[in-house]
């Protein structure tokens, strides 16, 4: 799993048209020439990666984001202290995306100063302001993250930064930057091994079982950092609010009775070949249904609610469902003390998976880190 790497360019024209789904990605990422009269060239966008209120993992950028960008006669290091934005005006400038080409407002001209740029993701959102209140100031950009209260992880979203500081039209032909996530994600997903001896006879195959989840819902009892300033610059650590009360975070992943979540959710069986965790869905089953949490000082713990049943198909291709014992009405399972320990922090940029392994004597939840947000490729950007 790579950080998305979000590289900006410059190009001459006055819209850019930007990636599709269809188009393949190049091996290999040249500078673009253009001459160095800055005069006669403006800054332009360019985006590669999908955007949504959800866990980002596509290559593909469709969607707005906002840029703050500085001109200065000397080094950033020196001017940061008192830097106003001023190459879109004193404000944040919206980039807006529609149709593959990227525009904002009147297109600025390149001077024979130094720039630096920095930029945000989502562009906008109620739980983010630019600074402290929305509001410009002086010195080194930030924005502050609150999370949404809403029980909804679909709320949650997948904030990213980037910046490049210290260039201009003269010292180099693109301006690299790259958006990294701020924030850590959580999957949940499970892996099954059940297997039912159908007819009970040792000498024909068992029926592999399909779980079928019918409520999953993570209880975090001991979220700390719920809100968080974010330097636009990756290289400058985040800060957290001294003295933030514990808040339980309850968030329904499988449950017919909400709105956002999948109704049920079948595990279906794991096998030699075919390892692979099965990630609870958004709806439309296209995305893992992500918990986006600001990183946690703390280990968090909690607890998993489920209830689930157990299928299988006959030989005619009819599903069976599992009885417990001699109950015939029941087919629902609910199994207890199904606790969430996490053993490591939870750091920016990292994914995290709540574990759920079903075999034929027991359920159990294991919490497993990766290195990385995903295994994708890099994801590049230009911008001049």
């Amino acid at each position: 799993m790579k950080i998305h790497n979000i590289v900006l360019a410059t190009l001459a024209a006055a819209a850019l048209v930007g990636c599709n789904n269809d188009v393949e990605r190049p091996s290999e990422w040249g500078d673009i020439n253009i001459p160095l009269d800055p005069s006669k060239h403006y800054i332009h966008f360019d985006a590669d990666v999908s955007t949504r209120g959800a866990l980002i993992e596509g290559t593909i950028l469709q969607d707005d984001f906002m840029v703050l960008g500085y001109q200065y006669p000397g080094l950033w290091e020196a001017e940061s202290v008192l830097a106003s934005p001023n190459v879109f005006d004193a404000n944040p400038q919206l980039v807006e995306y529609e149709g593959g080409v990227f525009t904002y407002g009147t297109p600025k001209k390149w001077t024979g100063n130094r720039y630096s740029f920095f930029g945000y993701y989502p562009s906008e959102h109620t739980n983010i302001k630019l600074f402290d209140d929305g509001t410009v100031k002086q010195g080194t950009p930030y924005i502050t993250y609150t999370l949404p209260d809403d029980n909804d992880p679909t709320k949650l979203i997948d904030v990213m930064t980037a910046s490049y500081v210290d260039t201009g039209v003269a010292s180099s032909a693109s301006v690299p930057m790259q958006f990294h996530h701020r924030l850590s994600a959580i999957d949940v997903g499970a892996r099954n091994y059940y297997e039912y001896d159908h007819d009970n006879d040792k000498t024909t195959d068992p029926k592999l079982v399909t779980i079928e989840i019918t409520k999953l819902i993570v209880n975090l009892t001991n979220v700390v950092n719920t809100s968080a300033k974010i330097y636009l610059d990756h290289t400058i650590p985040s800060v957290y609010p001294e003295n933030q009360a514990k808040a339980s975070k309850v968030y329904a992943m499988v449950n017919i009775n909400t709105p956002w979540a999948v109704p049920t959710f079948d595990v279906v069986p794991n096998t030699k070949e075919d390892r692979a965790i099965r990630l609870v869905t958004t709806q439309s089953g296209d995305n893992a249904s992500s918990i986006l949490l600001i990183p946690q000082t703390e280990f968090l713990h909690g607890a998993l609610e489920l209830v689930y049943k157990k299928k299988y198909q006959d030989d005619n291709g009819n599903w069976v469902y599992l009885h417990e014992g001699t109950n015939t009405e029941d087919f629902e399972f609910e199994p207890v003390d199904l606790n969430i320990n996490f053993t490591k922090q939870l750091i920016e940029g990292r994914r995290y998976f709540i574990e759920l392994t079903f075999t034929s004597d027991a359920v159990s939840v294991n919490i497993i880190a990766a290195d990385e947000w995903d295994d994708k490729d890099d994801i590049r950007h230009e911008f001049e």
